[in-house]
């Protein structure tokens, strides 16, 4: 009750922020679910906030999305509030900018609670009991955790260079320059050889290829009959070649193609060994 200039008394009601702090520090204490009400008493604007449990979980309103109503809510200052208990929504989506806008919502709420003559020991944790379940800002991790892959390749090239580096001081203070040259021209001399074998590899592949499509044509009684010079066969009635064919064509290739790989796959060991004593290694 307060007395007015005239000496009656009337019943004063707390204004419409001691309202909205009274509201939630209900909220609170009795870890309350339901539909928290505003609306703005100097311009038109609902806002909508359910609670779960007392946590946040969804905020609407008339215009805007959620970041917008709370951020207007931050310049409300006459109102209405109304509470619904039981009245929720069947879905979260309260985001962690959404939770910290709220944040310094209840911070002025807080700081205002204290100027209404609301206890200051009410107010005691006031915004940090309703923000504790909420979603925070996730953590930023450092590039290096991030884009793990790309600094793992950056470093192992970084280490290659060094052994690389290492690796040629050495060699400058044990041997001499004309078996340095030696070996690099061993070097070179593999390289080309291996570069030869290849291509020696890539032709056998393509040759043992056509000769075995050659063979599967022939196969089946068109191929027969052309054989036997009956004049009997014709392109156009050739059968498609069985499995089996098609199974002996693949092994034919692989066995090429293996018989190729091999070769290469010993000069590169000398080609792998020369390198390393002569000159720079490229990064695995």
């Amino acid at each position: 009750m307060e007395r007015t200039s005239d000496g009656r008394m009337h019943s004063s009601r707390p204004g419409y922020l001691a309202e909205v702090t009274l509201a939630l520090l209900f909220i609170r204490d009795t870890r309350a679910s339901g539909r928290l009400s505003l609306r703005n008493g100097e311009q038109f604007g609902i806002a909508h906030l359910y609670f779960n449990a007392a946590r946040l979980i969804h905020v609407t309103g008339t215009t805007g999305d959620a970041e917008w109503i709370l951020n207007d809510l931050l310049n409300w200052t006459k109102g209405s509030v109304r509470f619904d208990t039981g009245l929720l929504v069947t879905f979260e989506s309260l985001t962690w900018q959404q939770a910290q806008i709220f944040g310094r919502w209840l911070a002025f709420l807080e700081m205002r609670g204290i100027m209404q003559g609301i206890a200051h020991t009410r107010l005691d944790g006031f915004a940090r009991g309703l923000l504790a379940q909420l979603p925070a800002e996730p953590i930023a991790l450092p590039e290096e955790v991030e884009y793990r892959e790309e600094y793992e390749a950056e470093a192992r090239a970084r280490q290659w260079q060094r052994i690389n580096e290492g690796a040629r001081q050495l060699l400058e203070r044990t041997l001499p320059e004309e078996q340095r040259e030696q070996l690099k021209q061993m070097a070179l001399q593999a390289g080309e050889a291996a570069q030869d074998l290849a291509r020696r590899a890539s032709r056998a592949a393509q040759e043992g290829l056509q000769r075995t499509v050659e063979s599967v044509v022939e196969v089946g009684p068109a191929g027969d009959a052309a054989r036997r010079g009956t004049g009997e066969a014709d392109v156009k009635q050739r059968t498609p070649p069985t499995d089996a064919a098609i199974d002996a064509a693949h092994r034919r290739i692989g066995k090429a193609v293996g018989r190729s790989e091999s070769g290469a796959g010993h000069l590169a060991g000398s080609i792998s060994f020369a390198a390393r004593v002569t000159g720079p290694l490229d990064p695995l």
